[in-house]
């Protein structure tokens, strides 16, 4: 009996990060359902209303998922048509103004995307699809016409500089979003604990699996809308605090897309850059003069990446049970 009441608290906090799908109410799957279906917007559509007041926006995904990247690659296209062409990544860094330029440009060939993302962040920037994002907005740029370019910039970005239109960060790192309008991105989420959740308790993921399949990739706004009401966490919920209270908008990527995790960069951290790589871990036991100290961060980083990608699984698992048989 002991051991098993040592166990409760465990399986708890297991459950706890991994929360089942929770269908919403007839009356509000049926609101939100014929809002979509009277307004709906594409995710550009809703990321280009703030054109109208050259606003910008401030885009709020999670780090390691490739939904995110996928969005991007979407709108950088979308925002150099519009007469928008720039954008600051939560993976550069500010500092690194003109050895980003020499990269874009190609005026420097010795600066690498992997060398760009390590200066930003070794601990958290590390990943190939960050490292092929980059080098697709690169040969984006090389494919402008002349006079036109694309400008990429690190985050926050420099006071000097006119802002970006478009900025992309993470919880992680928050910025103020100044008078740029607010828009999340549909992804999993961790809350206030440290849990890792489904938005909106999986209510959307629900609809778009059974009612959805024209809207699973949709720009919403939320201020006078249905989808404006609902509670983002189940700690928003406790609170009684609405996801219009905290975003602007929100975007749609699809029923599965969310549950995809980045793939790491092999020997991203290596004996080479210890040393520098070493100022991103200020809170482990690892020390310079430990020699095989890239391994050791190398196999932190592998067991937060592993870790994250067990509950993704966990939670598309959980999806998958939703679909019709």
């Amino acid at each position: 009996m002991k051991k098993l009441l040592c166990l409760v608290p465990l399986l708890i906090l297991l459950s706890c990060g991994n929360p089942r799908i929770e269908r919403l109410p007839d009356s509000t799957e049926t609101g939100l359902t014929d809002y979509l279906r009277s307004r709906h917007m594409s995710p550009a559509d809703l990321i280009l209303r703030s054109s109208e007041d050259s606003r910008g926006v401030l885009l709020t995904g999670t780090r390691g998922l490739q939904s995110d990247i996928t969005l991007l690659r979407y709108l950088v296209p979308v925002l150099h048509d519009a007469g928008h062409p720039s954008m600051a990544l939560w993976f550069l860094h500010s500092g690194d103004e003109e050895r980003i330029e020499a990269f874009m440009s190609g005026s420097d060939e010795s600066i690498t995307a992997e060398d760009l993302l390590f200066r930003a962040d070794p601990a958290r920037a590390g990943y190939t699809e960050y490292r092929d994002f980059l080098d697709y907005l690169k040969a984006f740029n090389a494919a402008l016409p002349e006079n036109s370019t694309f400008r990429v910039s690190g985050l926050p970005p420099l006071p000097d500089q006119a802002d970006p239109f478009l900025v992309y960060t993470i919880p992680e790192l928050p910025v103020s979003s100044g008078t740029r309008d607010r828009v999340l991105i549909h992804n999993p989420l961790q809350n206030s604990s440290g849990h890792w959740e489904i938005p909106f308790q999986g209510g959307l993921v629900h609809l778009m699996i059974h009612k959805w399949s024209l809207y699973r990739y949709s720009g919403i706004l939320l201020s006078d809308s249905p989808f404006g009401d609902l509670y983002l966490t189940i700690e928003d919920r406790d609170a009684g605090r609405k996801v219009s209270e905290q975003y602007d908008g929100l975007i749609l990527m699809g029923d599965r897309e969310i549950f995809q995790p980045l793939s790491l960069l092999e020997g991203f951290i290596n004996e080479g850059n210890t040393a520098a790589a070493l100022e991103s871990f200020p809170d482990q036991w690892i020390r310079e003069q430990i020699k095989p100290a890239a391994y050791l961060m190398n196999r932190k980083l592998s067991s937060r990446h592993n870790r994250l990608t067990g509950v993704l699984e966990d939670m598309e698992v959980s999806a998958e049970e939703h679909y019709p048989q």
